[in-house]
Parts: structure tokens; sequence; C-alpha cells
């Protein structure tokens, strides 16, 4: 019934709209979608119209602000905030206000997300559309001008303004691209003394923020490191710091596809390139449009439409020469490529989408028969199992053709160059995470230092007066720290001191064990005790790695439809966070508390459904995960009398204590006494039974000079929250 109350209202306020002269020109917006990725993040508005929009940045509060020009705010666009969700990690917050001639969309992002808008027109899938891409990590925008989405028209006597600036590296060449409300008249200067550094002319343009942007876009790439605006005169100078030598290639781009004019700058390395596999370069059938926003092309499809203008001769004046850039030759539409001969492939540029998200453009392949096939290195990092998938080689990377994958369909739009990819989530490759907040990691050694801690009291009651201290003493450096505690009493006018332990210990992270030479304490079984003693200790120490789990931990698994958070809670507590992508994946190491309990999963997508999976566990601190060994081995002389006299040293012994998880449900256990009259020996094992506790069971033999003995021991422990008991 509220679904049909809200249709019947939405089917009024059309007709109303649509009755209504005055407003008939509004621009409606039909459909709002939302992409996210670990790159980035889209929104799109799909209208009956197109919409021209302004992008400026909020001052004070530094809100992203969209000025949607002549857009009535209709229950579609309220949508847009449920669209987005509360897990966008690039967008906090949605605010949607009417404005004086339409609406007005403020976005709340983190600091450093870059933004980019552009239009998209009509077709026969989709009507107009405004598209908004939120990038981390990017240069800002500045609060004035602002962005268009549209590219301005400016007449001939307006400044030339460079409305976005983008750059892209791949291993043979880098590409440089300014898109400005009008062309770029630009030439190359080439330098008149060896080993200075190339230049563009840009000529007369207008010096704001977004040109300001370009150098601190440079990439890390082979060929070039830096880039820097100058003036001279008039004219604007883009001068090219270089690492080898390169041949610049100038050419530009007319307007098309949501995209203004722009200039192409291709810097390609001044060294002889393998030639293709195949025969003609496949670039010769991109559009303009292509060539501006796709990456730059793989070596031997790297030329440009143009080639920059030779050097001078030798007998010109020393001045720079300058090589005006061209614009492009038209090449024909995709669609009119005739199918190559059996056996060639033609190149083409298209924007992926995986399910719906986007990913990158990547240099396709087509086939004679219309076969499309994509780089195997983008399908592995996209998830998509391609293990069995056979190999075709083109320009020394791998392809593999999209129709052998199983499961995945595929459709490309030629004329707005994406390659929709659909494929079930669950034959996507699976996704491991870890709830361990790290793995083992070896310490920075301390420099060297001391330090003194002591614990004094006093006692008097009538005439009788106790006292006591217990004072340590610490030294310690890179190669270990040497300990020593003592205890002084005064009782009664009675005085005395006593050493209690000195140690010199040697941890070693990396094998979570530590060595120490001195006074220590044996390891123990879970049938024997421990012993002082003075001697050389090895043994296990976990305390070397604080954030180190010892006992089985849980996995969970699940599906993913849609990028998704994940928060993973025990006993009702939320004990992790993960956001994870489309797919199948697991969650290991997932921490848990002692004794019985409950897990629970929750599965929250970016439309906020929700799947929760709950999974009973058991954990006990005696259990050791599957392979993990602990261990301790000492060889000394056995401590008597401590407390009470410093050196006090008996019968030479030696002690040996194995343990290892054998299965994360059951544990092994050996340990061994020897000295010279005595001897013992036992094995011992705890069982984990279910979720209802753990089983322990040992048993021992021991002989000296007065005979043998021998011990079997069985027991059980239980730990809950409302009960716990156990027995031996």
């Amino acid at each position: 019934m509220p679904a049909q109350r809200c249709a019947r209202a939405v089917a009024v306020s059309a007709a109303l709209l649509a009755a209504s002269p005055g407003i008939s020109a509004a621009v409606l917006v039909r459909a709002i979608r939302v992409g996210l990725d670990p790159d980035h993040s889209r929104l799109v508005l799909e209208s009956n119209g197109p919409i021209h929009a302004q992008l400026t940045r909020d001052p004070r509060s530094g809100a992203l602000q969209v000025d949607l020009e002549g857009v009535t705010l209709n229950p579609t666009l309220l949508g847009l905030r449920e669209a987005v969700g509360a897990n966008n990690p690039f967008i906090r917050g949605v605010k949607l206000s009417p404005s004086g001639d339409g609406t007005l969309l403020e976005l709340d992002t983190p600091p450093g997300i870059a933004p980019r808008i552009f239009n998209l027109h009509p077709d026969k899938d989709h009507a107009d559309r405004l598209v908004l891409d939120l990038f981390p990590g990017r240069a800002e925008i500045a609060a004035a001008p602002p962005m268009a989405a549209s590219p301005p028209s400016g007449g001939p006597g307006s400044p030339v303004r460079v409305t976005a600036v983008r750059m892209d590296v791949e291993d043979n060449q880098v590409r440089l691209v300014l898109e400005s409300n009008r062309p770029i008249r630009a030439g190359l200067i080439r330098p008149t003394v060896a080993g200075a550094p190339m230049a563009i002319d840009l000529g007369d343009m207008v010096a704001d923020s977004v040109l300001a942007d370009l150098p601190g876009m440079i990439e890390r790439n082979p060929y070039l490191s830096a880039v820097r605006l100058e003036r001279e005169g008039v004219n604007t100078h883009l001068v090219l710091i270089t690492t080898q030598p390169i041949t610049p290639q100038v050419f530009t781009l007319p307007p098309g596809d949501g995209l203004g004019d722009r200039l192409i700058i291709d810097l390609v390395p001044d060294v002889a390139l393998r030639a293709p596999a195949s025969a003609p370069s496949a670039l010769t059938q991109t559009t303009p449009a292509q060539a501006a926003s796709a990456p730059v092309a793989p070596a031997q499809a790297a030329v440009a439409p143009s080639t920059p203008a030779p050097p001078p001769p030798a007998s010109a004046p020393a001045e720079a020469a300058v090589a005006k850039a061209t614009p492009a030759p038209t090449a024909p539409a995709p669609s009119a490529v005739p199918n190559l001969p059996q056996g060639e492939m033609q190149e083409t540029w298209l924007e992926v989408y995986l399910n719906g998200t986007p990913r990158k453009t990547v240099l396709a392949l087509r086939d004679s028969a219309g076969h499309m096939l994509s780089p195997a290195a983008d399908l592995e990092r996209w998830r998509i199992r391609i293990a069995d998938i056979p190999r075709v080689k083109h320009g020394g990377e791998d392809y593999c053709p999209l129709s052998a994958i199983q499961g995945l369909s595929y459709r490309v739009d030629l004329a707005q160059e994406t390659l929709q990819l659909s494929l079930p989530p669950g034959l996507l490759a699976m996704s491991q995470y870890s709830g361990a907040s790290g793995g083992p990691a070896e310490p920075t050694p301390p420099p060297p230092g001391a330090y003194l801690n002591y614990d004094v009291y006093a006692d008097r009651e009538r005439s009788s007066t106790d006292a006591g201290a217990l004072l340590e003493a610490n030294v310690f450096g890179r190669y270990g720290n040497l300990d020593n505690t003592m205890l002084t009493r005064d009782a009664n006018g009675h005085t005395g001191t006593v050493r209690l332990d000195t140690t010199w210990t040697q941890d070693h992270p990396a094998q979570m064990a530590s060595l120490r030479i001195g006074d220590s304490i044996s390891g123990a079984s879970s049938w024997g005790r421990s012993i002082r003693f003075g001697g050389v200790q090895w043994a296990t120490n976990f305390a070397t790695q604080p954030t180190f789990i010892t006992l089985p931990t849980l996995m969970l698994k699940g599906v993913a439809v849609a990028p998704s958070t994940v928060d993973y809670y025990v006993d009702n507590v939320l004990r992790l966070r993960r956001n994870v992508p489309v797919g199948p994946f697991t969650i290991q190491d997932l921490p848990v508390v002692t004794g019985q309990g409950e897990a629970r999963m929750v599965v929250t997508d970016l439309l906020g459904r929700e799947q929760v999976v709950t999974q009973p566990f058991y954990a006990s601190s005696n259990l050791l995960a599957r392979g993990l060994r602990d261990f301790s081995y000492e060889l000394g002389f056995e401590r008597e009398n401590y407390g009470l006299d410093s050196n006090d040293y008996g019968r030479l012994t030696a002690v040996g204590t194995e343990r290892l998880g054998l299965s994360d449900t059951l544990t092994g256990e050996a340990h061994a006494e020897i000295t010279r009259r005595q001897q013992t020996a036992g094995l011992g094992a705890d069982w984990l039974v279910g979720n209802a506790g753990v089983l322990m069971a040992s048993m021992a033999a021991s002989h000296d000079a007065k005979g043998s003995g021998e011990l079997l021991e069985l027991g059980f422990q239980h730990q809950s929250a409302y009960l716990s008991y156990g027995f031996r």
C-alpha cells in the first residue's frame, strides 16, 4: 500500500509538471547510479535533458558543491542519499537543496578527494547523463573559478583556459592531456644548448589553478621527472625535465563525447622500438576521442597521429625552432573498420565495467570473428579466474579470449568505447583477509640504557618494626639486557640481604624465542611442575610479538554481490570491520575470547542489505594453532632455598618441554626431566570436544634409586559466561 501511494504521488507530480507551462523546460533526473571500487567512486545522474552543472568547493566547510542548473529536486534525485549509503569512503554525506535556478548538490568528502565532472550524450540505451568521478590523492580544485560539466563555448576573442589536465604513464611513453575551452596553439621549442630541457609554448592563456596542478601530477616514470611552468611575456611555457633523450609528439583533438579541445603531448624515448607482431598499428583505427581519453598505448601502438617538426638545419639562426601543433587526422569510426584477416588483431581502447563497477581503460583486442580479448594481467587483477584459459601473445603481453571464460558474458559498445563484463560474484577468485592486526615484525634494537626499580615498605606495631625493600637494576642494549633483583629485610633488629635472580636475556622476535643465561624458571608440563635453576635456557617467548595469537582462531566465509562492509561480532561486541569487494571472500585469524561464545558476521552492501552468518565457538589457551610449536630447553643447577640464600645451587638438571598444535582441535605435549639420580618423562594431550570444552589426558613415568612410579591423569574443563567448571 505505501508503494502504491508513492507511485500515485510521483505520477501526480509528473502530471502537474507537464501541465505547468512555467516549468515545462525543467530538467528531471530519471535515474541515479552510484559505483564504487578501491580507486574511485562514480555518481551518474540520468535525465530527460542535458544538465549544465558548475563544480566549486565551499571555502569554509570544504564540501564539494555541484550547482545543477535548471534541475528540479524530485523524489528520484532525493534518493541519492540512500544510493550513496553510509559506507562509501569517498563521500561522507550528501545534502540536496533548492537553489535559485535549480538544485544545489553538496558532497562532504574526506580531505584529498579530487573530482572530475563531464556530460555524456544520449545513445540507444541511455538518456543524457551527468557523471561525477571522485578520486583519492589527486590535486584539489580551487574554490574559483568553477569547473564546468561541459566544455564552455568560448568565442574567438575569449581567453584560452585549461579546464582539466590528465597524465597517463606506460612502459614506453608518457602522455599529457590539456583540455581547454578553445584550441591551444602550441609549439615545440627545441633547446639551443646541449643538455637543456625542451619546452612547449602554450601561447597566451589564463594561468589558473587547474594548469598549476600539472607539476604535482607527475608520477614516477622512467622518462619524465618533472615539469614547470614559466611565463615569457604573455605566453606560457611548459618546460619538460626528462631523464633521458625523448621526442615530444604534439597534436590537437577537437571537442567530442563530452570533452573539450585537447592538446596531446606524447613523450617517446629516442630508442628503436620492436616492430609489432601484427601488420599495421591499430591506433590508425582509433577515433580522436579514444586517443585523448585513453591511457598510453603499448610500444607498437604508440605512434601519434602527427609527428613533430624536424630539427632546424645547421645554417639556421641561433634561436629556438618552433614546430606548430596541427589537428590530428580524422580516423574512421570503429564500426566501419572491416574484419581483419584471420590471425590479425584489431586494437581498441575500451573502458571496462565489471558487474556495473568501473575498472580501468584497457587496450583490448578484437579478432576477425568479433571475439574480444583482454589483457591477462588485468583479468587477474579483477579476480577473474583464467588459470585454464588459453593465452594469445600480442606486443609482448598475454591476452585471453573473453568467450572462453566460464560464466562470463560481455557487451561491447564501440560508440561509447565501453566493455561491459558480467560474471556471477561466486565465480570470482577468493579475496583473503586477515583479522590479525599485523604479522611478525623485527623491532629496532634499543640504544644503551639502564633503570632502577624499587619497592620499599615499613611497618611498626608496638615496639616491633619491620622494614624491607625489593630492588631491581637493569642494563640494556642491542645485545640484550642484564637484570639483577635483590631483597633486603629488617625484622626486629635482624637485617639481611638476599640476591634473588641475576639473568642476561637476549630476545629473538623473528623466531619468537629468548636465550637466558643465569637464574630462570624451567618450562612446565600439564602434569609436572617447573623449577628454579641457574644455567642456560632456550625457550619460546610469544611476548616478543605482542599481536601474535597462539590459540586456534576462526575463519568465516561469504560472498558479496556488491562492494560491502563486513562487521565481525564476538558475543555481540564489535571486534573487527573490513571492506570487501564483489565476490567470495574469507577472513582468517579472527580474534576470539577464551571459553564458549558466539561469533556473528554481518555483511552490509551499499544499499543497506544485510547478510548475517552466526557461528558458535569454543577457544582455550591450552590449545595451539595447527603447526605452532612451543618449546623450552634448560640445562643448569637446581636452585634451593630461594629467597633465603643467595647462592644455594644443588644438583645438575636437564629439562625439555615440547608442545605442538597437531590440528586446531588437538595439541600434543612431551616433557622430560633428567638428573644424576632421577629420570622422568611423560606425554600429554589437550582435545577440543566440539563446543563443550577441553578434554585433557596425560601419562608419565619416573625412576630413581628408590624405585619407579607412574602417573595417569584425565580431566575436563568448561568455561562460559554463566558457568565454568573442571575436574582432574
